[in-house]
């Protein structure tokens, strides 16, 4: 049966959903995924807790809400907090008032579980004028019923909060508490405290007391079985090193649990079974497991999913790990025997977006299967690995332009991907340059998995202001010289600017040289570079009117910030050319559309592109697992991707939170005009303006908010054609070379004046000759 592609965070939701939030092993599972693959944040995890076998997840988003979660039968109850936190704000509003006090603000500012059930610390923050003093340390238990949650009406106990505030002018504020635990009678908290260094605040859960201790070195710690901490420390210096300890709050002793090379990547995730003497840790993507104080020992039992992970996991009493970062909270199996047979490893060299979700949907599709994502290495090594038959990694992202991918390309070191329809079918669909600079002799060796670039573009709004339209733009670099020579005697009386307002005259020269060098490169990659008609078109950057164009120097920019004399009718003219054209479908796009220049008449415009690839290595152990993973991929590009790759994808795509901003903005207006018809007259006119803007702005809405607009699209559309990926970044080679710091002293100094466009392209030309002649 035909395997269909889908897209997105929403169909990763729906997958989780169907598979129960089953990962790869037995009893794996995720407990919470909050994505922002899509350009689109869901929220994030602000607090964790555990109680036995119980699991509180805080989640802080669009919605604040609290998830109890029992381990053992996967049983999970969901409490609205945004309720309890309204209530909480407006409550002391009306006492504020009474008092004569212009605000107050009561929050919920951390969580901890006894045995007797859940608590939170109050913090109430009140203010007068510019003025404001801090109400806080107030211990409040949590009373969960029925999906809703409540606060007890009495404190349980005041801690002793002095100590815990910071204060700048006459304003007082509470300190953040990075981490807050409580074992017994003892609560944790850790702040940083005056020098920045983090200390823990011991607080008695009896009496409120509090004492502080210090800790050298720490970066985390979390509480240990017996109420002693377990203690993450980065000792920097010739062998750099971290360490897990033991650490008793009472005594100040301690007892070394682990040491690790720092430089060889950090440990995460730690727990400590006292009952074996088991530590547990993630490092490289796995879940290892080591007797105490013999790191060399570890062996792994499982993988673990997360890219962004606490310091400290926590070992339940099922046996289960419990992981988690700031958007993603998962279980994992701590049996060896319990791990798949077959494993995957991936080593992103280079960044794509939609990876995050690629990893999380694949377990759990496919359980059959361990999936190690290895977030670590060098490029420099990968050709070697190859002529030594190297197996240990199954699939590479890597950059398209990097020297290493056409190396390996080009000595047949990239599986052939063309036997696998889902993945070549995917490929017919996508533009044909994109196609092709994945492909060799008409197979494809590797899927594109992101897409950038950037450089120079216009505002149509301000070329209509000029009386312009597109047919009076260049069309040729050395026509773009000469319109810029024409341009400061048609914007005279016009409102509208050459340049950004924060461009300076360096920088300005410097991106010209290095996108007319870049496609010279693409479109003569055997010619020298030393040639007339570079030279020509540099020596006429440099000799441009900057003056007239309005761009300063970067001295004169700083000069003008720092004595503000910037006017503000500078920044409210429109930009003609900007320098920041996104060439690809960008999600934030700002109306700017990429100017497509050709380096003579005659030859074809062209967008210079970027992107990264995934490929299989020809060694791997387990292929047709390794290109089902290549299919993950691509349904988990994100929105953006897609739709730079795929010329059929033309519908207009909402954000997911659209019609829940559509229903606030309703029902702000309501608000504002019910106030508006309770206000005294001397208040009318305010809330009349009030109820305006919101008005205003819930008329624009489903124009102005889209993830992608038609305009957008058809933009992108109009421009395809021109898209060029770069299969080899000289400008990263030379300066990656020996002796690379050179070309920058060199273009430094083109554009200072001091070094000719002769001196710097011959430099260039010898570099890049020897390169092409070692293979690159």
């Amino acid at each position: 049966m035909k395997r269909k592609i889908i897209c997105g965070l929403t169909a990763l939701i729906m997958l989780l959903t169907m598979l129960g939030g089953a990962l790869a092993g037995e009893g794996d599972r995720i407990l919470a995924l909050m994505s922002n693959d899509d350009h689109y944040s869901t929220g994030n995890l602000r607090q964790i807790i555990t109680v036995g076998n119980q699991i509180y997840l805080f989640i802080q988003g669009s919605q604040q809400e609290l998830r109890v979660i029992d381990a053992v039968s996967g049983e999970t109850e969901t409490y609205d907090m945004s309720a309890l936190m309204d209530r909480m704000a407006a409550q002391p509003a009306v006492e504020a008032e009474e008092a004569g006090e212009d605000a107050a603000v009561e929050e919920m500012v951390a969580w901890f579980a006894r045995e007797d059930g859940l608590y939170t610390i109050v913090n109430r923050t009140i203010v007068h004028g510019e003025e404001s003093r801090v109400d806080g340390g107030h211990v409040r238990k949590l009373l969960l019923a029925e999906g809703e949650m409540e606060l007890a009406q009495e404190d349980t106990l005041v801690l002793d909060w002095s100590g815990m505030t910071e204060q700048s002018g006459a304003y007082v504020y509470s300190k953040y508490i990075n981490k807050c635990e409580a074992s017994a009678d003892r609560l944790y908290l850790s702040i940083y405290e005056e020098m920045g260094n983090e200390a823990i605040r011991v607080y008695n859960l009896q009496d409120g007391s509090c004492e502080e201790r210090i800790i050298p070195n720490m970066n985390g710690f979390a509480v240990a079985e017996d109420g002693r901490l377990l203690i993450s420390r980065y000792i920097w210096g010739e062998s750099s090193e971290q360490t897990i300890s033991l650490y008793d709050p009472e005594t100040e002793s301690e007892e070394l649990l682990l040491r690790s090379n720092a430089e060889e990547g950090s440990i995460s995730g730690v727990a400590f079974d006292q009952k074996t003497g088991n530590v547990y840790f993630v490092k490289g993507g796995e879940l290892l497991m080591a007797p105490a104080g013999d790191a060399g020992q570890a062996i792994a039992v499982n993988d673990c999913p997360l890219t962004s992970i606490e310091s400290f996991g926590r070992l339940l009493p099922n046996g289960q790990m419990l992981l988690w970062g700031y958007n993603a909270a998962v279980l994992r199996n701590t049996d060896p025997a319990l791990r798949s047979q077959v494993t995957v490893r991936i080593r992103p060299f280079s960044w794509s977006m939609g990876l995050d979700s690629a990893c999380f949907a694949f377990s759990a599709e496919r359980s059959d299967i361990t999936l190690v994502r290895e977030d670590w290495g060098d490029t420099d090594t990968l050709l070697q690995g190859m002529m030594n038959r190297d197996d240990q990694v199954d699939v590479y992202l890597i950059g398209l332009d990097d020297s290493a991918f056409n190396a390996v390309l080009e000595r047949g070191f990239t599986l052939d991907l063309s036997g696998n329809p889902v993945l070549t079918e995917a490929a017919a669909r996508m533009y044909p340059q994109i196609r092709d600079a994945v492909s060799k002799d008409g197979k494809l060796m590797a899927v594109p998995v992101s897409f950038s670039g950037s450089g120079l573009g216009y505002r149509t709004e301000a070329l209509e202001k000029l009386g312009m339209t597109e047919a009076d733009l260049p069309k040729t670099w050395n026509q773009l010289l000469d319109f810029l020579e024409a341009l400061p005697e048609r914007l005279k009386g016009t409102e509208v600017r050459a340049f950004e307002v924060y461009s300076w005259r360096e920088d300005l020269q410097q991106s010209l040289v290095n996108w007319i060098l870049t496609q010279f490169s693409i479109t003569r990659p055997e010619a020298s570079f030393n040639a007339e008609e570079l030279r020509s078109l540099l020596e006429r950057i440099r000799q441009l009117d900057y003056d007239a164009l309005g761009v300063m120097t970067e001295e004169e920019l700083q000069q003008a910030e720092e004595q503000g004399a910037f006017e503000s009718r500078a920044w409210e003219m429109e930009t003609l050319l900007s320098t920041y054209a996104d060439y690809s479908l960008a999600v934030y796009g700002d109306g700017t559309v990429p100017l497509a220049l050709s380096l003579a008449e005659g030859e074809a415009p062209m967008l210079p592109c970027s992107m990264t690839v995934a490929f299989v290595n020809p060694y791997s152990k387990h292929p047709q697992e390794a290109m089902a993973f290549l299919e993950s991929m691509l349904n988990h590009l994100d929105t953006g991707t897609r739709y730079s790759f795929y010329p059929d994808l033309n519908d207009p795509v909402r954000y997911p939170n659209h019609e829940e901003g559509r229903k606030n903005l309703e029902k702000w207006v309501e608000e504002a005009r019910l106030n508006l018809e309770k206000a005294e007259d001397e208040e009318k006119e305010n809330w009349q303006n009030i109820v305006d803007e919101y008005t205003k702005e819930l008329e624009d809405y489903d124009e102005k908010n889209w993830m992608l607009s038609p305009r957008q699209i058809a933009a992108y559309r109009s421009n395809a054609e021109y898209l060029t990926p770069t299969k080899w970044d000289f400008y990263r080679a030379i300066y990656n070379s020996e002796g690379g710091e050179r070309f920058w002293d060199l273009q430094h100094g083109f554009v200072e004046g001091n070094t000719s466009a002769a001196e710097l392209l011959n430099f260039i030309d010898q570099k890049v000759r020897l390169m092409r002649l070692e293979g690159n």
